[in-house]
């Protein structure tokens, strides 16, 4: 009688064993208290130096072949971009700035950088000319800072390209003075009038010093 007492308890005493395991694992894998959130990525901070030329999210003052477009879909910076296209059959494009008000930059020629996005959409179609610049004489080729594009073409990627222009690496015209910059222009060709629309845009321009 003994013997079947204990047969009996015996199943009854190993599934408390095991259902109290069970409960325990149970409770274990829903105990995220252990978890802890990754930290915060910090924002990179704004460069103290900088000193915002445009940001481009507004045609005003703007000039371009044909009307100047803003583009608020895919910008770099703020809320929209400056684009326009070089349509088939032309082959040509320009953006030009003129500041009523010349800017100080507070740089050098020995410290100081042109920053700027400049989106393309085929690299393949431009041909190696054209050219970047930033003057203090109100209009081209008068006290200019100018950078050739054609040096440039072999590290440029379809889609936006990040260009950081050194004032000391570019060709000077004149007597550039950066304390009073007021005039901004980008000119570029394509390899023939035959092609697709080629479209290019500028956004985020400013000056600061060249990161050491």
């Amino acid at each position: 009688m003994k013997l079947n007492r204990i047969m009996m308890v015996l199943p009854i005493a190993i599934m408390v064993l095991t259902f109290g395991s069970c409960k325990k694992d149970e409770y274990n894998s829903r105990d995220t208290s252990y978890v802890v959130p990754p930290p915060d990525v910090p924002s990179k901070p704004v460069d103290p130096t900088q000193i915002v030329f445009d940001n481009a999210d507004s045609k005003d003052g703007w000039q371009t072949v044909g009307d100047p477009v803003i583009e608020f879909s895919g910008a770099k910076q703020g809320t929209g971009y400056l684009k326009n296209t070089i349509a088939n059959g032309s082959d040509f494009m320009q953006f030009i700035k003129h500041l009523q008000k010349p800017l100080d930059t507070k740089l050098t020629t020995e410290n100081g950088q042109f920053s700027f996005w400049w989106y393309i959409s085929d690299v393949s179609a431009l041909k190696a000319d054209g050219q970047i610049e930033i003057t203090s004489g109100g209009d081209a080729d008068k006290d200019e800072y100018g950078w050739d594009i054609a040096p440039m073409l072999p590290n440029l990627k379809n889609g936006w390209n990040e260009m950081n222009l050194n004032f000391k690496d570019a060709v000077q015209s004149g007597a550039p003075n950066p304390t009073a910059v007021n005039f901004f222009r980008i000119f570029l060709f394509t390899s023939s009038k035959d092609h697709s629309g080629v479209v290019t845009g500028v956004d985020g321009l400013v000056f600061r010093a060249v990161p050491q």
